[in-house]
């Protein structure tokens, strides 16, 4: 095989990867503003807006997956102001959850593992971006993936 085909194969596949690399349309290779993953096979996941929360008191930031009036997802990060952008934030037991106005419709309480990152700095009022990823561990001992990538404006807690 000659250098050129060689070094054309290499260009040709460094080309390639960056081309799937940059057709998610969310920050972290997700549709922005979605939730996926295999909790989607036990309930709906399907959200129509993200809101953002910061804490200041308890120096945690709530990412909010909604449709209608109920949180399909609930993500906190705590100890935000230590974090850096493209820090992962460890996300451990609580710290995602799903309150909805259907009985018995909860996520279940064990993560095994999991985190959150954000791709921008957190500024109040400002459009803040990033996403999580967590695995929880269902009664029955299997898991199951939920992850979603977020952009939206974020709100202090003050403000409510």
């Amino acid at each position: 095989m000659s250098r050129t085909v060689s070094n054309f194969r290499l260009v040709f596949g460094l080309s390639i990867g960056l081309a799937a690399s940059a057709c998610g349309s969310g920050v972290c290779n997700g549709t922005t503003n979605e939730l996926d993953g295999s909790m989607k096979e036990l309930y709906d996941i399907t959200v129509d807006k993200v809101e953002a929360r910061w804490n200041a008191d308890d120096d945690t930031v709530t990412i909010d997956f909604k449709r209608g009036s109920d949180s399909h997802a609930k993500v906190v990060a705590n100890s935000v102001s230590a974090a850096r952008i493209g820090d992962g934030i460890p996300l451990i037991t609580g710290d995602v959850y799903r309150v909805t106005s259907k009985e018995g419709d909860a996520y279940p309480a064990e993560i095994a593992r999991g985190s959150i990152t954000f791709e921008s700095a957190l500024t109040v009022n400002s459009e803040i971006e990033g996403c999580f990823n967590c695995l929880f561990v269902l009664e029955d001992g299997s898991q199951r993936t939920l992850s979603g990538d977020f952009r939206t404006v974020l709100d202090s807690l003050e403000q409510f």
